[in-house]
Parts: structure tokens; sequence; C-alpha cells
């Protein structure tokens, strides 16, 4: 029997090698997509669009994706939030697999089970993922699909997601902010072991973006008095201690609608990738995770118990 093929059909952004120093700790990720997480001294706030488009011809497939998931977790109160392809459609047979749903479904079979830190806990659940893309490909070539981007600096191979376990920690002496950057990825069609990389360290008022403009980015955080285009989009630059969790929430926001503006679409047509219904959450060492906007997907989302 020929092995199955399996090859990434819908992204909801994939990151590339361009950095841009925006606001204070502001850095921003080129990606076909929108998603923006800020660490305040409140805790997270998280934010992304609801795009999601074709690999191989940019057309938007939905407009309402969910892209950032909460996870109750035996280390703490966390979210996923994803980025790069959404899926993976078999050639042989027209079987799909979407790696949201299933990245939640590997976190709920991990219930019950300890773990020593955040960074242990995806360790294990990026090999859970792992393993079942592998499974479903039947050890076929993966395809890169032409929306393939370039990968960041220090990495090979060609990215097929990120995901980034965000959220407060569970330690012993009370609580932290955590994030855990899991990375999946083949060299030539074969799948290889996922890197899991603890952001370390974390900066108050440190935002975290990713977005198809590195202009965009640059008009709406630098602020370039010489250049007024999209400024209605521009927020107070303020230290990175007085940055309030309400702060990065308008802030984040205003950085995701500029990008789907028309002004800035005429600027760069990348941006056509970014729109749809924006979600936001937040997560505080009081409440968790909660739902500032929730996502209207159509797909159900699937969530640990």
């Amino acid at each position: 029997m020929q092995a199955a093929v399996a090859t990434r059909v819908t992204w909801a952004g994939d990151s590339c090698a361009h950095y841009v120093r925006c606001y204070p700790n502001y850095v921003v990720i080129r990606a076909m997509t929108a998603i923006v997480r800020t660490l305040t001294r409140q805790g997270f706030a998280l934010v992304a669009d609801g795009r999601c488009s074709n690999s191989d011809n940019n057309s938007v497939i939905s407009d309402e994706v969910q892209k950032i998931f909460p996870l109750t977790c035996p280390v703490g109160a966390f979210a996923l939030c994803f980025s790069g392809a959404d899926g993976f459609t078999s050639l042989d047979t027209g079987d799909q697999l979407k790696l949201p749903q299933l990245a939640m479904r590997c976190a709920a079979s991990l219930e019950g089970r300890r773990f020593a830190n955040a960074a242990g806990y995806a360790y294990r659940l990026s090999r859970c993922i792992n393993e079942a893309i592998k499974g479903f490909s039947l050890g076929g070539p993966i395809h890169s699909g032409t929306s393939a981007q370039p990968n960041l600096a220090d990495e090979f191979g060609d990215t097929i997601c990120r995901i980034a376990l965000v959220g407060i920690e569970n330690i012993r002496n009370g609580k932290r902010a955590t994030v855990v950057d899991m990375r999946f990825y083949h060299v030539d069609g074969v799948l290889c072991d996922p890197e899991v990389k603890p952001e370390s360290p974390l900066h108050i008022g440190g935002y975290r973006g990713y977005s198809p403009s590195k202009i965009i980015g640059h008009l709406v955080c630098n602020q370039p008095k010489e250049d007024g285009r999209l400024s209605v989009y521009r927020r107070p630059i303020k230290e990175p201690d007085e940055v309030t969790l309400q702060d990065a929430l308008e802030g984040a926001k205003a950085f995701i609608l500029a990008h789907s503006d028309p002004e800035a679409i005429a600027i760069d047509p990348l941006c056509r990738a970014v729109g749809g219904h924006i979600h936001i959450a937040t997560i505080t060492p009081s409440e968790g995770f909660k739902w500032i906007i929730e996502p209207i997907s159509g797909d159900s989302p699937v969530t640990a118990p």
C-alpha cells in the first residue's frame, strides 16, 4: 500500500526571520497572521485575528478561525496560541487533521499526570502532537506548500506550525508568568522532533506579535513623525512598568486592526492575510483565563477539562 502523503492546506500564520523593535520591549515577527501577546504587571493580554487562508493561493477560507484556546493543565492557568499550518489533508484519502483540535485532545489526555513545570508539560504535549501527525501521514512525506515562509535565524527545516503555551504557572512559593514555545517542522518532508523552548527572560511591558508586514508595524508602533499614515491606530508610548492590562489589550487590537485597514493593504498587499473576527483574552493570577471577546469559529473549540 502506498503511504499517505500529508500536505499543509490552511494557514493561521507562518513566522519569518524579520524582527521589528516597536514599543518598549515590543517585537514583531513577520507572519501571515496577526496575533499579539503582552505581559503586564497584572497578567497576559492575548489578541488574535480570525483569518485563515489557503496555502496554495492565499485565498480566504474563513474569517472566524480560533487561534487562542483556553487550557486547564496541571501546572497552572494557560492558553495555547497557534500560528502556522491549521491542518493537513491526506493526498491519498482526502482525510483532514486539524492541528488546534488535535493539540487540545492531546492536552486532555495529559489530565491527571504530574509535571515538574510548564516546560516539562509542553515537552510531553509536543511529543503527543508530533506522534499524531506522524501517524496521520503514515510515514509519508510532508509537503511544504507554496506559502512556506523563511525560518528564524537559528532554525532549519521547514516550519509546520508554532504553538505557544502562555500563562500563569503554579510554583512552590506562588505563581509566575511563563511562556514555552513549541515548533513543529520537517526537513525534506521528514517530520522531526519538535523544538521546545521556554522564553526567558519575560519582560514586563513586553509585546510579542506576529504580522505579515514590516512597514505597518513600523508605522503603528515606532510612530515616525515624518509619516502619519495609519496614525489613528497609534497608542501612547509608555514605560514598560506603566503598561496596564487595558493598555495592552487596546494596543494589540489597534495593531491588528491597522493591518486590515484598506490603507494598509494599499501599502503592503500581504496585509490581506489579516482580518476577520478578533478574539481577545486575558490570563491573570487572580482570575486565570478569561475571554474578553470570544471567538465565533464554526468549529466548536475543544478544551481540556
